[in-house]
């Protein structure tokens, strides 16, 4: 085991080059990815989503988070319908 964390120290890249690598690369900035305001996603799609996700009105529900985070990573498009839990 030890042999194999002194491999991975002997190949992993310096401070100087993942600096360079970073640089290169330029600013992360995610102009389409999730946005808990958005009501509807397609992902590219010309037609209305045929998924409906209900989601409380403050995004509180744990279990509606758990939904659209797999909605969004899988990209499947679903329209939006928050609904007042009082």
């Amino acid at each position: 085991m030890a042999s194999r964390k002194a491999a991975f120290a002997d190949r992993a890249p310096g401070w100087d080059a993942l600096k360079r690598l970073a640089d290169k690369a330029g600013p992360y900035v995610n102009r389409t990815g999730a946005d808990a305001r958005a009501l509807e996603r397609r992902f590219g799609s010309k037609e209305a989503p045929r998924v409906k996700l209900y989601r409380d009105h403050a995004a509180w529900c744990p279990y509606c988070q758990k939904v659209w985070l797999q909605l969004e990573e899988k990209q499947v498009p679903y329209h939006l319908e928050k609904i007042n839990m009082r």
